[in-house]
């Protein structure tokens, strides 16, 4: 790790001939770094291996273009920032990758026509053949919500929302005497802005969470994470307890 992410430099010279695959975070969730996806994917393709990105920390904040980023496998649990449930996620599968890949478990969904009960069943030819059990019908239910009301706001208008809120948190912080640990490209942003008080941070964070506002300890500072639905009062917030002593 260099400065809170990977050297993607050096993660190309250890791809090899025997290299199947590549693996990342879209964003790194101790720093907040996000990757460049599309350079990846790229690299990726002129080196014959699969693309396979945790989308966690930012699907449902970041806009993600897993086709034209060349995203072979995206991945996300839905508890973070596309707002849950719990225990419900999804899968994108690129071409490339429903041509390699093939299900290590086979349930009765997996199958071509399901209901046949053929003892010797063709799998699906979608992205059905790697479901590998009954569905979470609660959480679907959950989860179709919560996106429906991401795309009632519009998911650029989201990020552009999220990108505003880290960017005043970080200049208002640093007229407090803070520290934001992060990168000055905006294209390296996410909704993830970890800064620290230069102090006891320990002291700080248990003064922001006493007052209601709902941050964690990561990468050496404190963790604020602003959605779509983070106001200007709730940033206010923030910087009254960042200013007291």
């Amino acid at each position: 790790m260099v400065d809170g992410h990977a050297d993607l430099g050096a993660l190309r010279l250890l791809v090899d001939a025997r290299t199947r695959l590549l693996a990342i975070s879209a964003v790194q969730y101790s720093s907040g770094y996000r990757y460049d996806l599309g350079a990846l994917g790229e690299f990726c393709r002129a080196s014959d291996i699969l693309l396979v990105v945790d989308a966690t920390q930012a699907a449902g904040a970041m806009t993600i273009d897993a086709d034209g980023d060349g995203i072979d496998v995206l991945a996300v649990s839905a508890h973070k920032w596309m707002l849950g449930p719990l225990g419900i996620g999804f899968v994108h599968l690129s071409p490339r990758a429903m041509d390699t890949l093939a299900p290590s478990v086979v349930g009765w969904l997996s199958v071509e026509h399901p209901f046949d009960f053929d003892h010797e069943p063709r799998l699906a030819s979608s992205a059905v053949r790697f479901e590998s059990g009954t569905e979470n019908a609660v959480g679907l239910a959950g989860l179709d919500a919560t996106v429906e009301l991401m795309l009632s706001a519009g998911p650029r208008a989201i990020e552009e929302h999220i990108l505003d809120a880290t960017a005043e948190l970080s200049e208002r912080l640093e007229e407090c005497g803070w520290t934001t640990l992060r990168d000055s490209r905006r294209q390296t942003w996410s909704g993830i802005l970890i800064a620290s008080s230069g102090g006891d941070d320990d002291a700080v964070f248990a003064r922001l969470t006493a007052a209601g506002i709902r941050c964690s300890r990561r990468g050496g500072g404190i963790r604020f994470s602003p959605h779509y639905y983070t106001s200007s009062d709730d940033l206010d917030r923030v910087f009254d307890v960042a200013r007291s002593r």
